[in-house]
């Protein structure tokens, strides 16, 4: 029994092999997830199913778009009522019915009246020397009356050779026109020249005018700045 034992005691033991091969058929513990499933995450808050900071956004914006669509609507509504409150009003009753007579419109029984005064300080426009040695041409009564100009020349009166009338012109042309009217009116040829001074002043003073028709231009003399004389070149 000693050797025999002593002969076998190096082998090899034999086990179970049913035993070793067993598998656990039971679930897996509950702290273990299962193979294949998803491992559930935390799940993000939601506000009408949009993120929170979508959502506010999006009400934030909504709100500015009503206020400016308000505001824009009353600044339209204040313009269309200022603008149809400065129409007239339709006239109704100006159309005559069928059959009716027609009237001439009212005639105002007051009338606004403005009262000007000429000037009689400062100095008219005269272009001197620019206009020296010109020639202007006046039409009155069907008839032309040409004048050359003379900057800074007078034809004072002598002897016979007097002024016809003194009166009031603001330019050197008008007082040329008055002379060709005067000759127009007449029927004569009297008016063959004028003096004229564009210093207002000398229409209250003594002179009584600052153009001067004259009967005769052969005596002429140096005037001053404010002076321009004018000859009548042909008459009709």
């Amino acid at each position: 029994m000693d050797s025999s034992h002593g002969r076998f005691s190096d082998a090899p033991e034999v086990h179970n092999i049913e035993a070793l091969e067993r598998v656990p058929t039971g679930p897996p513990p509950s702290k273990w997830p299962i193979y294949g499933e998803p491992i559930p995450t935390k799940q993000d808050r939601r506000i009408c199913g949009l993120r929170p900071a979508t959502f506010w956004l999006s009400l934030a914006l909504a709100a500015v778009i009503i206020i400016a669509a308000a505001v824009g609507g009353g600044v339209g509504g204040t313009r269309h009522t200022s603008q149809s409150s400065s129409l007239p009003s339709p006239l109704t009753s100006s159309l005559p019915s069928p059959g009716a007579s027609t009237t001439s419109a009212p005639v105002p029984s007051s009338t606004a009246t403005t009262n000007l005064t000429a000037p009689t300080q400062g100095l008219a426009a005269l272009d001197c020397p620019n206009i020296n040695g010109r020639t202007y041409t006046k039409v009155a009564g069907g008839n032309e009356y040409s004048f050359q100009i003379s900057c800074g020349v007078d034809y004072p009166g002598r002897g016979s050779w007097v002024d016809i009338i003194p009166i009031a012109a603001y330019s050197v042309y008008s007082c040329m026109d008055a002379c060709a009217g005067y000759n127009t009116y007449y029927g004569s040829r009297n008016c063959i020249g004028i003096e004229f001074n564009a210093n207002l002043a000398s229409i209250s003073g003594p002179n009584l005018g600052n153009c001067w028709l004259k009967n005769n231009t052969n005596y002429a003399v140096a005037g001053g700045n404010t002076i321009a004389g004018a000859k009548l070149l042909s008459t009709p």
